[in-house]
């Protein structure tokens, strides 16, 4: 689990957020992410959805994101 001080802020952002990046870079399927975390596939897929546009309107959120990608040294290929 991420447990970053840069989202402690939002325990319910960074529920999502941790979601989000399962979802984008575990390769797990929806079902398997929905059982870690307690939630079924369509609230995986909105969850992360969400995120996804969240993002795209701040750029502090995103620039957070990129850090925690950067520190996991995540990546989809």
């Amino acid at each position: 689990m991420i447990s970053y001080k840069v989202l402690n802020e939002d325990a319910a952002l960074l529920k999502r957020v941790q979601i989000y990046l399962c979802h984008k870079f575990s390769g797990q399927k929806l079902k398997e992410i929905g059982l870690h975390f307690g939630i079924g596939v369509s609230g995986v897929s909105q969850a992360s959805r969400r995120v996804a546009l969240q993002i795209k309107g701040d750029k502090k959120l995103k620039k957070k994101i990129d850090k925690i990608i950067s520190d996991l040294n995540l990546s989809t290929v």
